[in-house]
């Protein structure tokens, strides 16, 4: 498998991993199983967003052009997805929390870091 065709399934990954995030955080009433507690949910989905949003940009050009502008923007993107799912909880009818937000943020970092370790290793074996 290519670079291109990583970045393909990254972005597909991405995007199943938000909407799943967005269905979960905006539907009515919440549905996470019973032993996980409520920030563990936030933690866990937003730690499987970061995973494919670390290899989107690892194989990103743009990457390797500029790493340090592009992983802020990636970062930042994923701070605030986060808070939007948050403050569109009001209009369907549940609470928006900073708690919730801050597990969203500390999930995405931690998916996005294990991601970029997986990423690495899987990267640094195809040619470039």
């Amino acid at each position: 498998m290519n670079r291109t065709a990583l970045r393909t399934l990254a972005q597909a990954g991405t995007a199943v991993a938000a909407l799943f995030i967005l269905y979960a955080t905006l539907a009515p009433s919440p549905a996470h199983p019973r032993w996980l507690p409520d920030w563990g949910a936030h933690f866990l989905l937003f730690a499987i967003l970061g995973v494919p949003a670390a290899l989107w940009y690892a194989t990103s050009a743009g990457a390797r052009r500029t790493p340090q502008r592009l992983l802020a923007m990636a970062i930042l993107g994923l701070w605030l997805f986060g808070g939007l799912t948050e403050v569109a909880q009001g209009p369907v009818g549940r609470d928006p929390e900073l708690s919730d937000w801050a597990w969203d943020v500390v999930g995405a970092v931690a998916g996005f870091v294990a991601g970029g370790a997986l990423w690495r290793l899987l990267l640094g074996r195809l040619p470039r």
